[in-house]
């Protein structure tokens, strides 16, 4: 099976979070981030919102193009596998099966994958546009939440909540844009330009 195949049944979505990359891959966060800043991560990546995304495909290329290299490497043929293969010869005929999936194969089971998961796709929002609740401004704005909900959402400033129907008492979301407007207006301007305005 496709890696991509089998990383879009496990996540039941076609993107993963950066952090699910690095688990699938086998490498430290630090290191990927590292090497996304060089420019030499073979992974394409983008960001949504307040995670760093990449598409199961291009993650599962990379495994699947890892796994073809390993396969070049020459094995000895008195090597253990050959020992392996010629005690228990239903090892040989398996791999040789496995050898013989065609693509047409493939395609049937991306077709049915996609109908499955296609239903339970995870809705990847543009930041400016997501509803934030007060965690999720509390991260925004390195602040606690119990500071969020007490100190900064009560100000007459602070935008709006947007409450939605359906519950006896919905829960207060904020558009993400709209506070990250209000965060905005509260920079200082720096000391060039204060010096630039003063007059001679």
């Amino acid at each position: 099976m496709r890696a991509d195949i089998f990383l879009a049944m496990k996540y039941e979505r076609l993107v993963m979070r950066l952090d699910e990359v690095c688990h699938e891959i086998g490498a430290e966060i630090g290191t990927v981030r590292n090497k996304m800043s060089a420019g030499t991560f073979p992974i394409p990546t983008r960001k949504e919102g307040k995670y760093v995304i990449a598409d199961v495909r291009d993650v599962g290329s990379y495994l699947d193009r890892c796994r073809e290299e390993a396969t070049r490497v020459p094995v000895a043929s008195d090597g253990p596998k050959a020992e392996r293969s010629r005690e228990n010869p239903s090892i040989e005929q398996s791999q040789s099966k496995s050898a013989n999936i065609s693509d047409e194969d493939i395609s049937r089971i991306a077709e049915a994958v996609a109908g499955s998961v296609g239903k339970r796709v995870a809705l990847v929002v543009p930041g400016s546009l997501d509803l934030w609740d007060t965690s999720d401004i509390a991260t925004y704005l390195k602040r606690s939440a119990d500071t969020v909900r007490r100190d900064i959402v009560v100000q007459p400033s602070f935008p709006k909540a947007v409450r939605l129907p359906g519950t006896a008492k919905p829960q207060a979301l904020y558009i993400a844009r709209d506070v990250v407007r209000w965060a905005e207006s509260f920079q200082q301007p720096s000391k060039a330009r204060k010096a630039a305005g003063k007059p001679i």
